[in-house]
């Protein structure tokens, strides 16, 4: 009777976890992408050659991780591009801003930590 309790608990407990969603999105010189689990891009802003650069606020919901990548190393970006400032909303601190390498770098973010964060155009 003890097996049958457990295998059911063991067979239930997956479902009833909590998990936390990756999100992926990076920012190449203007231009914001949106990726799947497979890497494919399923969205994209397609400021390649046009426009100026912008600020892109990403928000996170607490179930989610995301993992932003920084690229401003890419053939249509200002080749004097190395830092992005990235003004980070922490749900127990508030307000944070660094200054990160913008070149070809991942950071990543815990939604039960931060509810968004800012990618502020350079030189801003």
């Amino acid at each position: 009777m003890k097996t049958i309790k457990l295998t059911i608990l063991g067979i239930l407990f997956p479902f009833i976890s909590i998990s936390q969603d990756t999100i992926r999105k990076m920012v190449a010189g203007r231009n914001l992408n949106v990726f799947d689990v497979n890497t494919h891009i399923v969205s994209s802003t397609d400021f390649y050659h046009e426009n100026d650069y912008v600020d892109h606020k990403i928000n996170i919901q607490k179930n989610e991780v995301l993992l932003l990548h920084l690229y401003d190393d890419c053939k249509y970006c200002d080749p004097t591009i190395f830092f992005r400032e990235l003004v980070i909303q922490s749900k127990s601190i508030g307000l944070i801003k660094k200054k990160v390498h913008s070149e070809s770098n991942e950071y990543y973010f815990n939604g039960k930590e931060y509810s968004h964060v800012i990618i502020k155009k350079p030189n801003d």
